[in-house]
């Protein structure tokens, strides 16, 4: 049987992958998208970015796309540790925060991007999109912080081992 340690590290592994898993199918649908936009879509993907201006919202959404992509298939990975891929999520929903926190500043009321190829397999509203892509980024910072968190603990215990082994 495994012991508590060996079980929430394994509960926090699986945490990860999902999250991780669920940013690699947003990446992916995000590029076909992109590749095939809806007619609603296709303007949206030509004009100016609210906040990187000099650029196409297609542009900067094929960069968000590909950065969710690798970073959903890092998260995926064995071989990496728990805490870094932890790290690479926690630091891809900053961005995502900051990303919002900068359209609420300039205002910006118009459609969202970041569920771009989503809406062709469900139809979502655009204040459910935002919703939604809110829930995600929250979810993914509280998980991303738990499991920072708990690896800092493990490395903890297993520093303490060693001299729990030596007093007895």
């Amino acid at each position: 049987m495994k012991g508590e340690n060996e079980l929430m590290y394994d509960v926090s592994d699986l945490l990860i992958r999902a999250l991780s898993a669920l940013f690699l199918c947003l990446g992916i649908l995000k590029l076909h998208g992109i590749v095939f936009p809806q007619d609603t879509m296709r303007e949206y993907l030509g004009i100016a970015n609210p906040i990187v201006s000099f650029l196409p919202n297609r542009v900067v959404l094929v960069v968000g796309a590909l950065v969710e992509i690798v970073i959903g298939t890092y998260g995926l990975r064995n071989s990496e540790r728990l805490s870094w891929r932890a790290g690479c999520l926690l630091w891809l929903a900053l961005v995502m925060v900051s990303y919002r926190i900068s359209l609420l500043f300039v205002h910006y009321t118009g459609p969202c991007g970041c569920l771009l190829g989503v809406n062709r397999f469900l139809p979502i509203r655009i204040g459910t999109q935002r919703a939604i892509a809110d829930m995600i980024i929250v979810v993914s910072i509280l998980a991303s912080i738990f499991v920072l968190a708990l690896s800092r603990w493990f490395l903890k215990q297993k520093a303490l081992a060693p001299q729990q082994c030596a007093k007895n």
